[in-house]
């Protein structure tokens, strides 16, 4: 073996790592866990990871490590923590029956409670499993006009009464009610023979919320009213 080949340390043991995790959120975490990266904040970080390791060295029995070693092991005890919470998520929600098996320690849950914000992801409202944490409603609501209850392309269809007044002769249809949605476009076409006042039926008969007339004067057809609702 080579002399200048690396020698591989002991492994970190748990007391270790809470020691490390408890040293560093009591006192450094405002600076150790600083999102910003210029100058001035890098040259504290290694200032304080360097009265880290000597505290740290001064409570451990096991042998020196230096700033960095302390380093990478609050990194890997973070990034460790957010893994294993992720698998139990996960494991919580498996079809098929069996065993839960819980992968986190209690070392991950006191790191996850420490630096929550570190760990909350942002929300987002196309994230698959956003369903496990908030149930999104159904589209079965009575109360709640939604497209996935409503039918395309609603035909109505009306006669003109010479005095101006409407009558219905289709079925009812809840379409056109004071609840209208607004996403909802309709356009009106009124057939209106040569007896038929064009103006005073428009005025007289205004159309509905949402509505857009177009009037076709013809006389060779009865006078009717069609309405037809598109659907977005």
């Amino acid at each position: 073996m080579m002399e200048n080949s690396k020698i591989r340390e002991k492994n970190f043991s748990e007391n270790e790592k809470n020691v490390l995790f408890d040293l560093v959120t009591s006192k450094y975490s405002d600076i150790i866990d600083n999102k910003k990266t210029d100058g001035v904040t890098l040259a504290k970080k290694k200032l304080a990871w360097e009265e880290i390791a000597v505290n740290f060295n001064c409570q451990n029995q096991n042998g020196n490590h230096s700033a960095k070693q302390l380093h990478d092991l609050y990194d890997n005890l973070k990034r460790t923590a957010r893994v294993n919470l992720q698998c139990d998520k996960k494991n919580a929600y498996k079809t098929g029956g069996g065993t839960f098996i819980k992968k986190s320690t209690p070392l991950d849950q006191k790191i996850v409670t420490t630096l929550k914000p570190q760990f909350t992801p942002l929300p987002n409202r196309y994230d698959s499993s956003t369903s496990y944490i908030d149930p999104q409603p159904s589209c079965s609501s009575k109360h709640t006009p939604t497209a996935c209850n409503m039918v395309t392309n609603t035909v109505l269809t009306y006669d003109v009464v010479p005095s101006g007044d409407l009558q219905l002769v289709t079925p009812d249809s809840p379409l056109f009610t004071e609840d209208f949605p607004e996403f909802v476009e309709t356009e009106v076409e009124e057939v209106i023979s040569a007896n038929t006042d064009i103006s005073e039926l428009s005025q007289s008969q205004p159309g509905a919320k949402g509505m857009k007339r177009k009037i076709v004067g013809s006389n060779s057809q009865p006078a009717k009213k069609t309405v037809r609702a598109n659907l977005q």
